[in-house]
């Protein structure tokens, strides 16, 4: 039998995308990806401050749910998700404070706040378009009195890397997981989620990847 290799890249199959404008949604997961460098969106090359020092800032990733925008999964119907990393800044003008501001006023005029209170919250999440014709967050802002925004559909999800929880860590997809570790905030994961070692005839009780839900 030959293997043949080619230069022809691999189809991608189009599952739409949520359309531009404003739609109602909730905050469905939260997720610390600890300090990060800053990077320039049209380089890639990491930024600096002038005295030659790299820019490194905390950020999070925060994934929105739509409702009303949906995709089918195994004959199922879902609502889709969109997600936008934020730096953790409380600064007047940072889009932290701007989505903190839409679904919790009050609480936006703290000098701390914790995120966790987001998680569920009702928002109205504006969509525009990257330049290659992708979904992104434009905007956030809050939902008038008297609409009614559907729950959450799905799990929500939060994770502190302060308090690393393994399990909640294993189910983030593999890109996001690579983002943690790479994060000048990693320090490697916690001693009591490494894995024990087992004599060989105890290993085929233990749990399959396959089993563990991504």
């Amino acid at each position: 039998m030959a293997l043949t290799a080619s230069t022809s890249p691999t189809k991608k199959t189009d599952n739409g995308r949520v359309e531009d404008g404003t739609h109602m949604a909730r905050v469905v997961q939260i997720i610390d990806l600890g300090m990060q460098k800053q990077t320039d969106w049209k380089t890639g090359e990491v930024q600096t401050y002038d005295d030659g020092n790299e820019i490194i800032k905390p950020e999070v990733f925060i994934t929105y749910e739509f409702p009303t925008e949906r995709i089918e999964i195994d004959g199922e119907s879902k609502p889709r998700w969109l997600s936008k990393r934020y730096t953790l800044s409380l600064h007047e003008k940072s889009a932290l404070t701007a989505l903190i501001t839409a679904v919790d006023p009050a609480g936006a005029k703290g000098k701390s706040y914790d995120l966790s209170k987001l998680i569920d919250k009702p928002l109205m999440v504006t969509v525009g378009s990257t330049s290659n014709g992708n979904p992104k967050v434009t905007g956030v802002s809050g939902v008038p009195k008297g609409i009614k925004v559907d729950p959450l559909e799905n799990d929500s999800k939060l994770f502190d890397m302060d308090s690393f929880d393994m399990e909640v860590y294993e189910s983030l997809p593999n890109f996001i997981q690579e983002i943690i570790q790479n994060s000048e905030s990693f320090k490697g994961f916690p001693k009591s989620s490494k894995p024990k070692k087992e004599e060989p005839e105890e290993m085929e009780d233990d749990v399959d990847d396959d089993d563990i839900p991504f």
